[in-house]
């Protein structure tokens, strides 16, 4: 048996449930190796498809092919996962206090004390190629509503500031009155482009680091809209997030552009 709210992440199992069947017999038959779909819960669940590349070859094949099939894209090879953490991984004595992690280290938020803090990413982004992932706001919350989006240096050990409190950190800010800033150094660099890029809930920040250019680049819903001012390149990156108050913000991983 397989809880509703974790097959409803398999997209194939979920298209499967909005087809209409008998009261009697709710149900579903699919013909796939056990071993294999049993992997593809476990990222349902919240387990980094990282993991999949540890797996005997001929079963890590068998699932990339159920994947593929099951609409599951984060599966796919190639594409860069992680998961928020509350230490640095590189320096596991920055260790951030105030932040509280859901729903296996995807969604992060602080509480209604305002306390700014960060969390980053368990992997580094690869030093090559494009890089890609997106962060909901689930909730902007009740309280101040700021947040930064963004990448550090794995030098960066400041964990309960925000993420540019130094020079180690770059990003996007929302601040309590709605503006949209790019951010470097502990300061709002050009003015509000909260008319082009708005942030309400549901909305999904997209991010993405060249290496190849050392590029830091923004999308809003998908779409692209503005790059970082700052030369990334040659620079060893962890994905970011700093949240002030009771802003919920989620992490998809596994997406390409």
């Amino acid at each position: 048996d397989v809880h509703r709210s974790t097959a409803e992440r398999i997209p194939l199992l979920a298209a499967m449930m909005r087809f209409p069947r008998p009261a009697s017999d709710a149900r579903i038959f699919l013909d796939v190796s056990p071993q294999a779909f049993e992997v593809l819960l476990e990222v349902a669940r919240g387990r980094s498809p990282s993991y999949i590349e540890l797996l005997e070859p001929s079963l890590r094949t068998l699932v990339r092919e159920y994947a593929e099939y099951a609409g599951m894209s984060e599966c796919a090879p190639g594409c860069y996962h992680f998961r928020l953490i509350t230490n640095n991984p590189l320096n596991t004595a920055a260790i951030n206090r105030s932040a509280y992690l859901l729903h296996q280290g995807a969604s992060c938020t602080t509480g209604l004390r305002p306390q700014w803090n960060t969390v980053v990413g368990d992997t580094s982004v690869p030093s090559d190629g494009q890089s890609y992932w997106e962060v909901e706001i689930t909730s902007l919350g009740t309280a101040g509503k700021e947040f930064m989006i963004g990448v550090v240096s794995t030098q960066f050990t400041s964990l309960n500031s925000f993420l540019d409190c130094d020079s180690n950190g770059w990003g996007i800010y929302h601040n309590s009155a709605g503006a949209v800033f790019l951010r470097a150094g502990g300061a709002n660099h050009g003015n509000s482009c909260a008319e082009v890029f708005p942030m309400e809930n549901g909305t999904r920040v997209g991010v993405m680091v060249d290496a190849d250019r050392g590029s830091l680049l923004f999308f809003n819903n998908g779409e692209f809209k503005m790059s970082h001012m700052t030369n990334f390149w040659g620079q060893e990156l962890l994905p970011a997030i700093s949240v002030y108050t009771d802003a919920v913000l989620t992490v998809k991983t596994g997406d390409r552009k």
